[in-house]
């Protein structure tokens, strides 16, 4: 069912996975943990890499898709591509509820406090209520609603509409669009600066970052290369993070100028997360079934971390202790099975 058009709705957010085999890593955290998405058994795999084993095995909803952690850590979510949110126990590694969201969900995210989770649906964004483990809201949006951030105060969000070349600007407080912002074609991924005055977008079909001041609405394009399909930033705001899937590299862009700095080859990312802890970058590098590990101030790979299956999201943990990792069973695009 991954088609060119779920591709291009999905790309940043629907992780079909399998099992997950563990690997290695250079200088790896000490403690450090990852958690995998599996399609086959629908479930969580827990890995200790340090160890090198596997911890733990939870099994989740159909078609386990992007899964956030909660701020403490406590609590991972996880959405099911069959319209559920499974919520995850880290302690105890079991589910703990099982939560209907709209349909064929993709994004998701926590708020800063952890009271609230996003997800992104057909229907607009679900507002799930994390003390009751249930909807409270949904949010209607513009059309294709794929990725999703939240600000630093918590009191915006904001959502990408693939179709209509926008990002919705949702007061948290009201639960109502404040604003609609023009962008590039096929926005996808998107991401807020640390101190909440720049929204990064990455225009999936028009080969632009989108970077947009939150004080004025201003916006500006920086050309990227092919397709990019994931953005994200450093714990310091300083350096903003494009993948590119059919571009074969991850670019590492000065925030302040603008500049690309450096270009990171990687066969096949897809999406990657920045650990707060060592500022290493964590990078699902989907052909190669591996996670690739760069540190973006020399702008090389300094570590893999072999999977059995194809990578998709990827997450590090609040603490930087651990690292979630999502997985198809076929890689993606032309270079997949």
């Amino acid at each position: 069912m991954i088609g060119q058009h779920s591709f291009l709705k999905h790309n940043c957010a629907v992780f079909l996975a399998a099992a997950l085999v563990i690997g290695t890593m250079a200088s790896p955290a000490k403690g450090a943990s990852l958690y995998g998405v599996s399609l086959s058994g629908g479930t969580v795999a827990v890995i200790d890499i340090p160890q090198g084993r596997l911890v733990a095995t939870i099994n989740v909803g159909t078609q386990p898709a992007d899964i956030a952690a909660s701020p403490n850590g406590r609590r991972i979510y996880v959405v099911n591509t069959n319209g559920t949110v499974s919520v995850i126990n880290t302690q105890r590694n079991v589910v703990i509820k099982t939560i209907p969201v709209g349909r064929h969900p993709s994004g998701i995210v926590v708020g800063p406090l952890g009271r609230r989770v996003y997800v992104t649906n057909d229907d607009g964004v679900s507002v799930i209520n994390t003390s009751r483990n249930a909807v409270a809201k949904t949010i209607t949006v513009g059309r294709a609603p794929v990725g999703v951030a939240v600000s630093p105060d918590g009191h915006w969000l904001y959502v990408t509409n693939q179709a209509d070349n926008t990002v919705s600007v949702i007061d948290i407080t009201r639960e109502t669009i404040f604003k609609t912002i023009t962008v590039g074609v096929s926005p996808s991924s998107i991401a807020v600066s640390p101190n909440g005055h720049w929204i990064y977008v990455a225009d999936w079909g028009g080969n632009m970052l989108s970077v947009i001041n939150v004080q004025n609405g201003v916006t500006k394009n920086i050309p990227v290369v092919t397709r990019p399909n994931w953005v994200a930033t450093d714990p310091t705001g300083k350096w903003i993070y494009v993948t590119s899937f059919f571009g074969h590299s991850v670019l590492v862009i000065d925030a302040r100028t603008g500049v690309i700095t450096k270009t990171i080859a990687v066969a096949s990312p897809m999406f990657l997360s920045v650990s707060p802890r060592s500022g290493l970058i964590y990078i699902a590098n989907n052909w190669a079934k591996r996670v690739s590990i760069s540190n973006p101030k020399s702008g090389k790979i300094v570590g893999n971390i072999q999977l059995e299956q194809y990578p998709m999201g990827i997450v590090v943990s609040p603490a930087g202790d651990k690292v979630y990792v999502t997985e198809w069973r076929h890689a993606l695009g032309p270079g997949g099975g």
